[in-house]
């Protein structure tokens, strides 16, 4: 949407912006084609002689209703045409009224602001004013160049603005349309006149004050609005403040802006003078004053009217052949003024009436829909306002009544109005409805509301898993190898997957298999989740066979047994996928060549080890296969004592997004038992807000029962394991994890807790401790030391259920050294952008240092920020967030989200696709590579077979 703005308020940019466009519109010849087309409107060629089209000063364009919307069609294409020059430029018009105001402040009539302008002023003047270009001795001396720019905007910059097209008339009175080029010499034209001659105010005013645009008979001498704007006749004389104020001339208003000009702004070519378009922007401005003014009044003759074709509705205004009525809507055109009264309408939802529905909100989940509306006006507010909503409907804090703003350069935006409803039991269809009143138009819209709750979404999950023989190597975290890891996530996992869900296990090395069916999970002992918990428990690498898989891993076979898996599951509402792998891919199928399954709705991949083992770019395909906002991918780097919960971390976050739950902190540490030197408990505060439906404090321990654990209240009421016996609470009790599941509000016995400070308290048990130390001591001395001297280490993650939503990610759109890391966040609260809140990330670098990264708001709800030249390795982030949600409760969440760069990030996929030998060779070469004989030859010509057979894997065997 284009917004025109008066002369004297454009700035010195715009002005060189218009100028430049005008002198490259007239370079390009498409100026004078409007010039040329400006006088047909008149005059067509008959023998060879132009003769008049219409009767007296009506022709197509002029002297009839067509005046208006014919002449607003003509600068709307000119305007488009100067865009193509310089993108953004709009038309600004000529507000003659204000320099017949200041008459007496101008020297010469040239001053005006449109033409020279202050002649003490270099940023002042537009178009030039009558100075002479150069005249000849034998040149006539009333042959004047000004155009853009002669002692305009800049009096050194001046434009020979030679003239094409001017009608004239032979000797005998004959109409002539003269065609000259450049070396003519035929210089624009102007004769001003005084100032004070141009119209004023008052007339501009009581030509407004006429009610009718047009009359029957169309004669000249009436005074309708489009005749006496057209300047044929003056404003009635008692819409001015005294009859004796009416003017009495030849020409008014339009007409007379063209007299005062003079020169080529007399005859039919007046546009040659592109002040012509700077002066029918104004009246097209005032006819745009006018529609608003008599918003009921009949805009045009009708069909049926005795007005000319292309006068009246229903017929063809050439040269477009479009019907003069799809003018009437200058906002439908694509512009507005600055002065325009804004326009407000509701465009989603459409139809009549208009409904707005909640379909399938989860029981106690609360869910906001706009009502959007689009504000139309250059630089303007306007409320929008929630006068009345019908329960169980409702409107959030702050959200009642709310200001929408346009700016210059778009004049438009779009303006939700967020009405809520909360899920009632499952089965319940609700009705209602929402008044919602802008007093700036004094509008008001009524929005039907509908509604229906579903019980809360059970999902169908796949866990890929790796059991490739590297998996047999040491993790770095102590005395456990990779696959011990694994278990232990995986359990975690397992353990706090709700009840109703569905699990299915697949592996992969070589080839995959599906280790355990879709399986619908029941409580802590149900046979479905002890028959998981010993798949998870019987996961062992795959010994390398050299004459069979050669150490092979095929990511791709376990996705695809993985969807095979998904595509099983009945009686779920959503279905995920989570990947774990610690290394890349080297044997079909490629991830490169799999087709979009269509069954699972979110992938997570989780990579143990380097970026450049790992190779996420493959893993990151997979996961934004249903968009980029459907799954995300964690990397863990070298893992190292300090990371024993790192695995854990990242599957309990992607169990967090399955089930729809929020991170709201999440730190580790170390607790020793209670001596001399440390008090033995840790007491950590949380804040629970009256957005959160649940909450789950979950404490990860390296062996079981190590701690006791509890949750205070907001009210100071201490819940221990024993309480959870009630349908709000239950505890798991696992073999590395203790976790509280409330519902909220939760009902104590004392009362109802929701809102407010909470506190998980931790404490070392004794007898789980001593255990926990005789293992150690058997197995792994040095943690063994490290408990003694620093405690036992914990993970306290305490995670929401809630209507209040953080997701962060780290979008690359490179993965080689150097590239940017682009970290996002976006909250918010039932569907609302909620933006009162900061944001920080911790950065950890591949070589270990840190940083803290501020994210800047971008725009409502979403902030960002950039890692430059990034160096090679993994990049960890912990993104944190503080903020108060609508209702004004504090809140917290957290995300942990990873960058990856590596020297070859940007390498191609593996395919088997475009490998020119297929399959056989794929796997053949890299069969030979592990030769004996041919790794003595290698090493014998120092060649390195390691480098032979990566870049085989990164080919596919090509």
């Amino acid at each position: 949407m284009d917004c025109r703005k008066r002369v004297r308020d454009l700035t010195e940019d715009e002005r060189r912006d218009f100028v430049t466009a005008v002198r490259k519109l007239k370079d390009s010849g498409e100026y004078d084609r409007f010039v040329k087309t400006h006088f047909e409107t008149a005059y067509e060629q008959q023998s060879g002689s132009w003769r008049s089209k219409g009767q007296g000063p009506r022709n197509d364009a002029h002297g009839g209703p067509a005046f208006l919307p014919w002449h607003r069609k003509y600068i709307r294409e000119f305007e488009k045409k100067l865009q193509e020059q310089v993108p953004g430029v709009t038309l600004p018009y000529w507000d003659w009224t204000e320099d017949a105001e200041k008459s007496g402040s101008f020297g010469q009539p040239e001053e005006i602001p449109v033409l020279s302008g202050d002649p003490n002023d270099p940023t002042d003047g537009l178009l030039g004013g009558i100075t002479e270009l150069s005249i000849d001795d034998d040149q006539d001396a009333s042959n004047h160049s000004v155009g853009p720019v002669e002692d305009g905007l800049d009096p050194s910059d001046s434009y020979d603005w030679w003239i094409k097209y001017r009608h004239e008339r032979t000797p005998l009175g004959e109409v002539s349309l003269v065609e000259y080029d450049s070396s003519d010499e035929e210089r624009l034209r102007r004769s001003l006149d005084p100032v004070d001659d141009l119209p004023d105010a008052e007339t501009v005013e009581a030509a407004l004050q006429i009610e009718n645009f047009y009359e029957e008979g169309f004669d000249w001498g009436t005074q309708s609005f489009r005749n006496v704007l057209e300047g044929w006749q003056p404003p009635p004389a008692e819409n001015f403040d005294s009859p004796s104020d009416q003017p009495s001339s030849s020409a008014y208003l339009h007409n007379q802006g063209h007299v005062w000009i003079g020169g080529d702004m007399g005859p039919m070519t007046s546009p040659n003078d592109p002040i012509f378009f700077l002066h029918h922007c104004f009246i097209d401005k005032l006819w745009a004053d006018w529609q608003a003014r008599h918003p009921d009044a009949e805009q045009f003759p009708p069909t049926n009217s005795n007005a000319p074709d292309g006068h009246k509705l229903g017929t063809q205004m050439p040269p477009w052949n479009i019907d003069p009525g799809t003018t009437i809507d200058y906002r439908s055109m694509g512009y507005v003024y600055d002065e325009s009264p804004p326009r407000v309408e509701l465009t989603r939802p459409a139809g009549s009436p208009t409904t707005l529905a909640f379909n399938d909100v989860p029981e106690g989940r609360e869910t906001s829909r706009a009502a959007v509306f689009e504000v139309v006006g250059c630089e303007t507010s306007v409320t929008l306002e929630v006068e009345d909503v019908t329960a169980p409907f409702s409107v959030k804090p702050g959200m009642k009544t709310r200001t929408h703003s346009t700016d210059a350069e778009t004049a438009q935006t779009e303006a939700n109005v967020w009405l809520t409803y909360t899920g009632q039991s499952p089965g319940t269809n609700a009705s209602g409805s929402a008044t919602i009143y802008c007093p700036e138009t004094d509008e008001r819209w009524t929005v039907q509301l509908t509604a229906n709750t579903i019980s809360e979404p059970t999902a169908g999950v796949a866990v890929v898993l790796d059991e490739s023989g590297s998996m047999a190597s040491a993790s770095g975290d102590g005395n456990r190898t990779r696959v011990q890891v694994l278990r232990d996530a995986a359990e975690v996992f397992l353990d706090l997957l709700p009840a109703g869900n569905s699990l299915g296990i697949a592996t992969f090395h070589s080839d995959a298999s599906p280790a355990l069916s879709m399986r619908q999970l029941g409580g802590q002992g149900s046979s479905a989740r002890s028959d998981a918990r010993t798949t998870i428990r019987a996961l062992s690498p795959t010994e390398p066979d050299p004459a069979t898989d050669a150490g092979y891993t095929s990511i791709g076979d376990g996705v695809t047994t993985g969807r095979s898996l998904l595509s099983a599951a009945s009686d779920v509402d959503e279905r995920a996928m989570v990947v774990f792998t610690d290394g890349h891919e080297n044997r079909p199928e490629y991830i490169a060549d799999l087709e979009p399954s269509g069954t699972d709705d979110q992938t997570f991949a989780v990579g143990l080890g380097t970026p450049s083992q790992v190779r996420p770019n493959a893993l990151q395909r997979l996961t934004n296969a249903g968009g980029p906002d459907e799954g995300y991918v964690l990397v863990s780097g070298q893992l190292s004592d300090d990371d024993r919960f790192l695995l854990d971390k990242y599957f309990l976050q992607v169990l967090a997004g399955i089930t729809n739950r929020e991170v709201v902190v999440d730190p580790q540490g170390r607790l020793r038992p209670e001596s001399e030197t440390s008090v033995g408990v840790l007491s950590m505060p949380f804040d629970v807000s009256s957005a959160d439906l649940g909450v789950d404090v979950v404490v990860l321990s390296p062996g079981e029962h190590v701690f006791d654990v509890a949750v205070e209240t907001p009210d100071g009421v201490v819940l221990e394991p024993g309480d959870m016996t009630g349908s709000g609470g239950q505890f798991v009790d696992g073999e590395r994890v203790d976790a509280f599941r409330l519902q909220l509000p939760y009902d104590t016995g004392e009362g109802q807790a929701r809102a407010g400070e909470w506190t998980v308290h931790l404490r070392i048990n004794e007898k789980g401790f001593d255990r926990y130390l005789g293992q150690l001591e058997e197995t792994n001395i040095d943690e063994y030391e490290r408990t003694i001297a620093s405690g036992v280490p914990y993970n306290l993650s305490v995670n929401a259920r809630s209507n209040l939503s953080l997701d962060a990610s780290v979008q690359q759109s490179s993965f080689e050294p150097g590239s940017s890391l682009a970290l996002t966040a976006a909250l918010d609260e039932s569907g609302l952008p909620l933006s009162d809140a900061t944001v920080t990330a911790d950065h950890v670098r591949p070589d270990g240092t840190r940083q803290t990264v501020r994210l800047a708001r971008t725009e409502p709800g979403t902030f960002a920020a950039n890692v430059d030249d990034a160096a090679e390795g993994r990049h960890a982030f912990r993104v944190q967030v503080e903020g108060t949600t609508l209702s004004g409760d504090p809140f917290t969440r957290e995300s942990l989200a990873t960058g990856s760069v590596w020297t070859g990030g940007d390498d191609p996929l593996p395919s088997r696709k475009g490998t020119g030998g297929g399959d056989t060779l794929s796997e053949l070469l890299p069969c030979l590579i592990r030769n004996d004989a041919l790794e003595e030859y290698f090493h014998e010509n120092g060649i390195d077979p390691e480098i032979v057979r990566e870049c085989l894997e990164r080919t596919g065997g090509n």
